[in-house]
């Protein structure tokens, strides 16, 4: 299973956009708009930083975690780690906390760099140790 890392946040003359990815796909870039903040955000925002969504994208499920970036030029920015996965993919997988546990636990950890995560296993196929071998392969 290939899983793709994405790094969103403020991009200078551009807002909220794509700052790295692990993909060349258009999948990476095409998805930026969702991982902003919402539109109705409520006055109390602060306290539900960071927040985890999911949802799926073109043939992708994308699984982020989103945090308030402090140290933005202006109020109301974002920074987000996202993974996208194949559909049929994520669809197979038998626990979802190894994806939640690859996610940034904060803004100063994210990756420094974008290269996926893969674990080798063909799509339709049973990964050969079990799925705790899967958890090793995300490592």
């Amino acid at each position: 299973m290939r899983i793709e890392q994405a790094l969103y946040g403020e991009v200078k003359g551009r807002g909220h956009g794509l700052k790295g990815s692990s993909t060349d796909s258009s999948v990476a870039e095409s998805v930026a708009t969702w991982l902003d903040l919402p539109d109705g955000v409520p006055p109390d925002v602060l306290a539900w930083s960071p927040f985890v969504r999911g949802f799926p994208f073109e043939g992708h499920y994308v699984l982020a975690r989103t945090f308030f970036d402090s140290g933005s030029s202006r109020g109301g920015m974002v920074l987000t780690h996202a993974l996208i996965v194949s559909l049929d993919d994520i669809c197979q997988t038998d626990d979802l906390a190894v994806f939640f546990e690859r996610l940034a636990k904060a803004p100063d950890a994210f990756p420094r760099t974008h290269r996926p995560k893969h674990c080798g296993r063909r799509r339709g196929s049973q990964h050969p140790n079990g799925p705790s071998r899967c958890r090793q392969c995300l490592g």
